[in-house]
This record gives C-alpha cells, structure tokens and sequence, in this order.
C-alpha cells in the first residue's frame, strides 16, 4: 500500500471552491488497484477469422496508480518476450496483437476501431500465441519470470470475431471469466472488469435455494453479490437452528442431527438477504450414489520429466463405488497412469480428467509443460483451502495449500499444531484428531514471512469410537 499525504483541510477547502467556481465536478469513481495484480488481461480474441487469424489480440489494463512499461514484461504462453517501449497509463488499456506483422491501420479497418498508435502494440510473430483448436492458457509474467496475472479459456469458448473477456481475480492471478463470444470491445472495459471502491451493494444470491445432506457432512454454500465489483462484499451468515445445521463464516454448512433449517446470508453493506432451506437427514445403510469429484490440483506448470500425483476424491465420502478413470487430452505434454500420477512428458498443454466410473462426474487438471521451469522469487502467498474444519477423534485429514507461485515446491513449507496433544500435523500438513478440544494449525514459509491457519475442532468419536464425520466440500 502506498503511503498517503496529509494535505491540510484548508487547502482542500480552497481546492473544492476553485473547483466549483470553474464548475469542474470531482471525480467521485475511486479506484483500489491494490484488489488483483498490477495488470489485467480483460479481453482476448483467440480466432479473428476462420481461416487466417491475423488480428488477434489481448488486452492488457493497467491496474495500478502509476505508468507501466509493457517492455519489462513476457509471455510465457504465449511464448513472447516484449521488447517494445510502451507505456499503459494508470487505469488505462493497450491492445497486443499477437501476429506480428499485423498494423494499425489494416486492425482498425479489419474490427472497425479507431485506436491510436499508444495503444496498439504488434507483437513479435508466434504461431502457438493464442490457440483456437484446444485449450489455452495465457500467462504473463515480469522479465525475471515472475507471474502476473493468467488467463485460460476453454475451446468451446470461441467463436470467429468474437472475444472473451475477464474480470479482476479477488484474491491470486487468474482471472475470472466474465463473458465468452462476444461482441469485442477493443481498447473499452467495463466497471464489471476492474475494481473500484464506491460500488454499492444492490442484490445477494446463493448458489442453492434447497439442499439436503447428511450428519456429521459439510457442504459449502456460494453467495453471489450484485454487482460483481461491489466495494464492501462482506456477508453474515446464520442459522435458523444450530442444533440441526451450522454454518460458519465462509458459507460451510455442518449436518448437526436429523431435522430442518433455514441458512440465512445477509450482505453488510445494504442488509441484502438471501435463504437456502437445510434437510439433515441420517443415512447409514444402503447404497450411495456418486454426486460429485473434486481434483486435487486444478493447475500445474511442470517440467520435461517431472511427476506429480493428483488425487480425486469422490462424494459422497461414504459412496458405494468411488472407482475413477484417468486420461489426458495430450499425451505428447503430459500423461497420466491409473493412480493419478503425471509424467511431464513435452513442451505444451494437456487437461488431465478424472471422471467416476459411477455417474460420470468429471473434474480436470490443467498441465503447463515447459522447457525449464519459470525463474520465481520467493513464494509470496500461502492460502489454506480450509479456514475452519471438524474432525473427530481419531480421524486424519491432509489440508491442501495453494501457493503463489503456483509451481513453488511445497517441500519450504513449516507445519505447527498450537495444541500438539488434541491435533497432530505432519510435515506435509495432514492432521490427525487426538483428542476433543480444538487447535489452530499454521503453515509457513520457513522465514515465516508468509503464512495461513485453519481452526480445527475435534469431536468425541461415537458409537463404537471410529469416527462418524465425513468431508464434503462442494464447489
């Protein structure tokens, strides 16, 4: 955070005065570029036309207070190096059209525009720069190789002459989708796009009205507020009755006991309310259908002949047949075995899926290959997937934590337990309830500059004392 000036109120009073004697209105929008990365990728066209793509671009918007020189900058996919002078004023955009010999004229002419030459750059050629036969992910980073900001799109998401465009990652550097096949709003983007700090709460959603799980099960509600970009997002969630079903700060709702409530999500700004209706229902015996699988990695960047192990886990925790199969859309990047192992095998994309042999629920894994790895600085975020957890005695469970950046090697991280005797955590952060009570577990960087807690409680085992408590994270 910048530091701010302490300007006297009286030269502030006599600053407004002048202005409204030259009736010369304030600026009542007010940015926070301090919400997601320096810079934004808010749109990109992937197929300009069917048969030669020569006009297609990326947009880049400025995300910050100050000038940004698009030169100390480079594409990891695509892979370009930018050499070229240019500057992107605070708040402002440049299109980088990715076909090199491509000018300002014949792309005016070509979508219609009238941008000026400050804010078109022609990037040096590069055939793989924005693929439009299979996924892609575009990445952008510092010249030192440290990642800015990403961008990935599906195949199924282009169309000829029509764009993608993204809004503001809250919290990392993936943007999140906003709109495919669109009419392309070159050099223009919306206030859905980038984030400012006097946007009003109008509306809150929650991504179920009714939901039916089971004792000692979990499920995480999603609350969607309108707008998108609303400056205070804060939101209080409660429970018509927490002996049947809790919920804590994050939306995870906990099957207490068998019985119904109502799960209430007030938004702070405005006192906006939305409602989903709990069934808690106790069902031990027969079989139970698979509804859903949740990958352990949605993103990888790998290296020529590394491994790495994704893991699938199949709900509910208690299904009868958890069998899964394994495939890799591009066996020539990466492939994966029968147990989830991938094997980094050429420079390029692959999608690694898991799809349950019962139901077809499907989850998938995006697998940068590269040469050598990105030169990274030290890892500067740690994110625990889990901020609060309930366990029973007895019970195991292994908490996954995302680095930034996302190749960081897991192995400088430090686990500690702030009650040893009720939680126990390994060295590569599964825990273990010893006891009741509750522990607050700690991930760090070895420094211990960065790091994050998830406040786990630990239940009496029931009946013949093995546990009872099944996770089930929805997302």
């Amino acid at each position: 955070m910048r530091k701010k000036k302490c300007i006297p109120i009286f030269f502030m009073l006599a600053f407004a005065l002048l202005l409204s004697i030259f009736g010369v209105k304030p600026i009542t929008k007010a940015y926070a570029a301090e919400v997601g990365p320096d810079i934004l990728i808010t749109e990109i066209m992937p197929e300009s036309r069917s048969t030669e793509d020569g006009y297609e671009y990326i947009e880049l918007y400025n995300n910050t207070d100050d000038n940004i020189d698009i030169e100390n900058y480079k594409f990891v996919y695509p892979e370009v190096d930018i050499t070229v002078h240019k500057i992107i004023p605070p708040h402002g955009v440049i299109i980088l059209c990715t076909r090199g010999a491509t000018t300002l004229n014949s792309f005016n002419s070509f979508y219609g525009t009238s941008l000026e030459s400050s804010k078109f750059v022609s990037l040096p050629l590069s055939y793989n720069a924005l693929s439009n036969t299979s996924d892609q992910c575009v990445i952008l980073c510092e010249d030192d190789g440290n990642i800015v900001v990403c961008a990935n799109y599906d195949i199924s998401d282009i169309a000829s002459k029509k764009s993608i465009t993204y809004k503001y990652p809250e919290d990392g550097f993936f943007m999140d989708l906003l709109a495919k096949k669109q009419v392309p709003t070159i050099g223009a983007v919306s206030n859905e796009q980038i984030p400012y700090s006097n946007a009003k709460v109008t509306g809150i959603t929650l991504s179920k009205s009714s939901l039916t799980i089971e004792t000692d099960e979990t499920y995480r509600l999603k609350a969607s507020i309108t707008p998108s970009n609303a400056a205070n997002k804060s939101i209080k969630w409660s429970s018509s009755d927490e002996d049947v079903a809790y919920v804590d700060k994050y939306g995870i709702v906990y099957g207490e006991d068998e019985g119904r409530a109502v799960i209430t999500a007030k938004t702070v700004d405005g006192g906006f309310k939305a409602t989903c209706k709990v069934t808690v229902t106790d069902k031990d015996e027969g079989h139970h259908q698979v509804n859903n699988v949740i990958i352990s990695r949605l993103f990888l960047i790998m290296k020529e002949g590394d491994r790495e192990k994704l893991t699938a886990s199949v709900f509910p925790s208690k299904a009868s047949d958890k069998d899964v199969i394994w495939s890799s859309d591009n066996t020539s990047a990466a492939k994966v075995d029968d147990d989830g192992n991938v094997t980094a095998v050429g420079r390029g994309i692959a999608v690694i899926t898991v799809k349950t042999e019962e139901g077809n629920h499907s989850a998938r894994c995006i697998v940068i290959v590269l040469n050598e790895y990105i030169k990274y600085k030290d890892i500067f975020s740690i994110k625990l997937n889990n901020k609060t957890l309930k366990i029973s005695e007895g019970q195991t469970f292994r908490l996954n934590v995302m680095l930034m950046p996302w190749n960081a090697r897991k192995t400088d991280l430090k686990w500690s337990s702030s009650n040893s005797k009720i939680i126990s955590v390994s060295d590569d952060g599964k825990i273990t309830g010893l006891k009741n009570g509750k522990a607050t577990i700690t991930v760090s960087t070895k420094d211990g500059d960065h790091k994050d807690s998830c406040i786990v409680y630990v239940e009496k085992a029931k009946g013949n004392g093995k546990y009872k408590f099944n996770w089930k994270w929805h997302f």
